[in-house]
């Protein structure tokens, strides 16, 4: 199963298998280096693996690990 990307607001979530987590401008016209907001770690290098989408509750942001359930907020 691959994960699906989530879109909140201008931004699209879009975690991968190892952990990282990609943030685009939902409203960007080219994709590009520019359209990418930030990436982001859900935890250490080996130990963050997930299959799981990106769910959007109440303002805040959970991602599911193989370990955890982690809280993403700014």
């Amino acid at each position: 199963a691959a994960q699906i990307p989530t879109a909140v607001g201008d931004h699209l979530y879009v975690p991968i298998m190892n952990g990282m987590v990609y943030v685009i401008d939902w409203n960007a016209t080219v994709l590009d280096e520019k359209a990418l907001v930030s990436i982001n770690d859900l935890g250490p290098i080996g130990e963050a693996w997930t299959r799981s989408n990106i769910t959007y509750s109440n303002g805040e942001l959970f991602a599911q690990t193989i370990k955890e359930i982690v809280c993403i907020q700014e």
